[in-house]
């Protein structure tokens, strides 16, 4: 019988030369075993070969267009930019957005669009190019393994030639760093421009998370529509006030006389009745809740705090302590 210690020093041993345990018919059963080159790394298009005369292009904005759905669990409303390419030698581009966004990908008759890169804080997605195009996304909120920059304009774009050279071996002939309405037109032909196209293979939709509620206001009307939420009254409002009227009055710690008209001096938080909602039933905040597109939440006694992420928005949960959560309460 052979010693634990012999096995151990036999094993060691097929580390550096291979060994083939068992019998010979055994062994005989093997087949190749596939593994990637992880040493090439996956942050570059070598392997792409793509075609010599291939130009790169940067572009990007810090957002671009609203979309009603979200492509990642970030709690940040999805948006789209598209990008349409007009340009005589092959194109590849390299593009950066700071809010999660789906590139939607056109070009012009005569127009070949060879690689892209994508790169930004949130989930970045590809769309609109035929299958088998080339394309690495990375971000910070995927801990993609190309790290996270991105494009917002006024002259930030000193990793856009390095990133360049190091993903597609060329520095960039230019940078579109403005987004109008959504959208970014590159022109690097004198070639009269035709009409633009895209590939119906990837369309923006399909990076829909499923996961996730529909986006920003969409979200909060279909949450109404099935009665999840209703609109928030002036009856509502002061119910509020009551509650904290009542909380003052009966909390040992306030030293603090009452006011000439009898009520007692506190602090109410204001909700308004202009994107004000009451929560009924068990309720997931949509994506986009930030910003101008905050919304102001009641949760009346006995009903579930909602979860996900609120953004900016105001909420006001009567079962709790301190009923009031988020930035605008200290306002």
């Amino acid at each position: 019988m052979t010693s634990p210690a012999a096995r151990l020093a036999s094993l060691a041993a097929c580390l550096i030369i291979p060994c083939t345990f068992g019998s010979p018919a055994a062994a005989q059963t093997t087949v190749p075993f596939e593994f990637p080159d992880v040493a090439s790394g996956t942050c570059t298009f070598a392997a792409a070969n793509l075609p010599k005369d291939t130009i790169v292009v940067a572009a990007g904005s810090y957002r671009g267009r609203e979309l009603p759905f979200a492509i990642d669990q970030s709690g940040h409303q999805a948006t789209t930019i598209s990008v349409a390419v007009h340009a005589d030698q092959p194109v590849a581009l390299l593009l950066g957005a700071y809010e999660p966004t789906v590139w939607a990908i056109g070009w012009s008759k005569g127009t070949r669009v060879v690689a892209v890169f994508a790169s930004g804080y949130h989930r970045q997605a590809v769309a609109g190019l035929p299958k088998g195009t080339p394309v690495i996304t990375s971000s910070y909120q995927e801990k993609g393994p190309c790290g996270h920059r991105y494009i917002s304009g006024g002259g930030h774009a000193e990793w856009v030639n390095p990133a360049a050279r190091e993903i597609f071996g060329a520095p960039a002939i230019r940078l579109y760093d403005k987004a109008t309405n959504g959208a970014i037109e590159i022109v690097e032909s004198t070639r009269p421009r035709t009409g633009y196209v895209t590939s119906a293979d990837t369309p923006v939709e399909s990076f829909h998370d499923r996961k996730a509620p529909l986006a920003g206001t969409p979200g909060l009307q279909e949450a109404v529509r099935r009665g999840i939420l209703r609109p928030l009254t002036a009856a509502d409002i002061e119910q509020v006030r009551e509650h904290y009227r009542r909380l003052a009055a009966a909390d040992p710690k306030r030293d603090v006389p009452p006011l000439a008209n009898g009520s007692m001096p506190v602090a109410i938080p204001e909700l308004s009745l202009r994107r004000g909602f009451v929560v009924l039933k068990p309720f997931e905040f949509p994506a986009g809740l930030y910003g101008a597109h905050l919304a102001y939440f009641l949760v009346p006694p006995g009903v579930p705090a909602p979860t996900g992420t609120p953004g900016h928005s105001m909420i006001v949960d009567l079962n709790k302590p301190v009923p009031c959560s988020g930035p605008m309460c200290r306002q």
